[in-house]
């Protein structure tokens, strides 16, 4: 199965594609969506939806003052692939290695951008990058030190003015990590005081951090450091959704929506091709069959609610999860993850169902949940895995309670007799794994304990043969 990162990085430069927009900047063009683009850039989000020419033109000029290969780095990297995207998913085995020098013309990039995770990505880069480089010229003081020239960039005075000021931060933290051996060298002191290396401010700043240095805080720096290279984040799997941001504002936004989703003679939902073929396999085909359909109606059966919540799955920073949502709401979201090609989602609304489903006390309204779901009367979870989870708790609940002494309440004995509990094959399981529970208990006690399981197989192995089934 595609990955979330494989369907959007296919889309990148296709304009065959429900592309919407086209970026150029200096002899380059991408055909590119503006849906994917806000995602993660604040730049192309107020380009898009303000009332300026350029939210409704057809093309966006970014001019010729950037680099374009790094810019190119940047629009793959919001396509979830190329240079950039395959450099933070394992920094040691990546080709190119970056240099810090690049790292710092990434981050101004990003800054201008505003794309704030890739920001993150980089200045964790940079650090780490920074920390092998000042380590190696701690143990030979012969060793090259190219970081001033990085100092002086972020922090002298002629530094650029990012909005972000985080690289900024890390570069007087690096400092100050590593004062003893930068404090011995010549040529880092003639540059400290000839102004290079330091604004007014950013002196400033280095000392409020040298003060803490010649307390006792030193160790505390250190340990800093330790927790800064342990906790580089890589991207993996959701990890990179969850880090998107822009998504949620647009949920059911005809602001550049290119299709609308009905539920039935329910409401309907504007959308976005691009979003949902990165996501489903089952939207990606069905939007391949037929790329200038503009409305597709689910009519699937379910719940509206279930449907409008599973649709904003697509637009959500995490996972859709509210207390007040109940077993069947989250049954309805397993299937439709599963019938549209929601493959990694849907694990997680089946951990939801099982989660709250054990925490349903064993009464009449539990014991209809078991029909619905294992009985004898067909419904559209008797086929899905629903129906096997619920069976297994069910099987724990017995078990549990004959552990504990005690035996499910005497009407779902009765209901047992009725056969409306279970069907066939889930009745047949049900008899044999209380028969082995019979055996056990009978081997280790006497008493009229052990009728409860006597009449529960009887009442099965009655449903078994009951010719409504």
């Amino acid at each position: 199965m595609e990955s979330a990162n494989d369907l959007t990085a296919r889309l990148y430069n296709d304009s065959a594609k429900w592309s919407d927009i086209i970026i150029k900047y200096g002899e380059h063009q991408i055909h590119a969506h503006k849906a994917i683009l806000v995602q993660q850039s604040g730049y192309f989000l107020t380009a898009f939806t303000t009332l300026l020419p350029v939210s409704s033109s057809p093309i966006i000029d970014l001019g010729d003052d950037d680099d374009p290969r790094l810019l190119t780095w940047i629009l793959q990297y919001i396509y979830r692939h190329g240079t950039l995207h395959d450099y933070f998913s394992n920094m040691k085995t990546s080709n190119p290695q970056m240099s810090m020098e690049q790292l710092i013309d990434l981050f101004e990039l990003a800054d201008k951008y505003d794309v704030e995770v890739l920001r993150e990505y980089i200045d964790r880069a940079f650090y780490r990058l920074a920390t092998h480089h000042l380590d190696a010229f701690r143990a030979n003081s012969k060793h090259q030190n190219t970081l001033y020239e990085c100092i002086a960039r972020t922090c002298g005075p002629g530094a650029l003015q990012a909005a972000d000021n985080r690289l900024q931060s890390t570069v007087i933290q690096l400092c100050c990590e590593y004062c003893r051996p930068l404090f011995r060298d010549w040529r880092f002191l003639q540059l400290y005081n000839e102004g290079e290396l330091f604004d007014e401010k950013q002196a400033i700043a280095l000392l409020q951090l040298d003060k803490r240095i010649r307390s006792n805080n030193y160790y505390g720096i250190q340990s800093s450091k330790l927790d800064r290279l342990w906790k580089y984040p890589r991207i993996t799997r959701r990890d990179w959704d969850t880090k998107t941001r822009n998504m949620f504002s647009l949920f059911n936004d005809g602001r550049f929506s290119d299709i609308t989703i009905c539920i039935g003679a329910g409401p309907k939902i504007f959308a976005h091709k691009a979003v949902l073929a990165s996501y489903s396999t089952c939207f990606q085909k069905k939007l391949e069959r037929t790329p200038s359909i503009n409305s597709i109606d689910l009519g699937i059966k379910g719940s509206h609610a279930a449907m409008k919540a599973f649709l904003k799955d697509f637009y959500m920073t995490d996972t859709y999860s509210e207390s007040e949502c109940s077993v069947q709401f989250y049954a309805d979201l397993y299937l439709l993850a599963t019938h549209l090609g929601r493959e990694d989602i849907a694990p997680f609304y089946l951990d939801r169902f099982s989660a709250l489903l054990s925490k349903e006390p064993f009464t009449y309204d539990y014991i209809a949940c078991l029909e619905t779901y294992c009985g004898p009367v067909y419904s559209r979870y008797s086929e899905s895995t629903l129906s096997e989870v619920v069976f297994q708790q069910v099987l724990h609940r017995v078990r549990s309670l004959r552990e504990s002494r005690d035996y499910p309440p005497s009407y779902f004995a009765r209901a047992l007799q009725c056969g409306t509990v279970f069907n066939g094959r889930f009745a047949a399981r049900f008899a044999s794994e209380v028969f082995s529970s019979l055996v056990m208990e009978v081997q280790r006690t006497q008493g009229c304990c052990y009728r409860y399981y006597w009449l529960m197989i009887l009442f099965t192995m009655s449903t078994m043969a009951s010719p409504a089934l």
